[in-house]
């Protein structure tokens, strides 16, 4: 891969995920290297009470291993020389458009520096505006996500981007993947593909699996998601049509 650094987040027990993983990215030609994934059931259980007020509820150990671990990959991004960092779970799997997309990447970060962070796995849905054509050039559709699709299987980061991540992310208010979408809702900085060049295996993922953490009223949590999800979605509103001309 052209100046773009690859890893993939795996736990120490399971090697089966990662030994598929690396067949898939093998076959696709993606070399990567191997990011030990924060376990959630070895680290305290207070770590994940930083999303009470945000969240109405902790994180659970699992997510905070989740949450962890990409931080530290986002680390180990930045330690390289690579203009992008490609950080991917061990569940992920492969389009026949993966590779190209993949490369094609750096050509259009380097035509349009205007984002952080790219989701690979997941379909922009709603409040999108497509990245014009002498900009990106790749095998599949490729937009301007303003409201942000939700999940860590397949994230591409520019170096500005892990690293206002990693100052972003020193408190976790959220799991990794929704606070990844607040920032990009209030930062307008993200991408993502339609249908994307990456997907899930169908498999639960054994990096964030573990019990339900304590919480308040289930009231509390649903009103907070709410104010969460209408936030995003004002902002990613306004963001298209500022994206349109439509207001500035």
């Amino acid at each position: 891969m052209d100046n773009i650094a690859c890893f993939v987040i795996n736990l120490d027990r399971s090697p089966d995920r990662l030994a598929e993983t690396t067949d898939l990215m093998a076959k696709a030609g993606i070399p990567f290297t191997r990011i030990a994934a924060i376990d959630g059931k070895t680290i305290p259980n207070d770590l994940g009470d930083e999303a009470l007020p945000t969240m109405g509820r902790r994180l659970n150990p699992g997510e905070v291993g989740c949450f962890l671990s990409h931080r530290v990959a986002a680390e180990a991004f930045l330690r390289t020389g690579a203009e992008l960092g490609f950080i991917a779970e061990d569940d992920v799997s492969m389009t026949p458009q993966s590779a190209t997309c993949l490369a094609e990447m750096a050509a259009c970060w380097r035509k349009m520096s205007i984002w952080d962070v790219a989701n690979l796995a997941r379909p922009a849905k709603k409040h999108l505006t497509q990245v014009r054509q002498a900009v990106w050039d790749g095998p599949l559709p490729l937009f301007h996500a303003h409201y942000m699709p939700v999940t860590t299987t397949a994230l591409l980061w520019t170096r500005g981007g892990a690293q206002a991540f990693l100052m972003m992310s020193e408190k976790m208010q959220y799991p990794v993947d929704v606070q990844i979408q607040k920032w990009v809702a209030d930062t307008d900085r993200g991408l993502a593909f339609r249908p994307p060049p990456f997907g899930a295996r169908s498999e639960e993922s054994t990096i964030q699996a573990s019990p339900p953490a304590g919480s308040t009223s289930d009231m509390t949590q649903h009103k907070l998601r709410l104010q969460r999800l209408w936030h995003n979605h004002n902002r990613g509103l306004r963001h298209r049509l500022v994206a349109r001309g439509i207001v500035k």
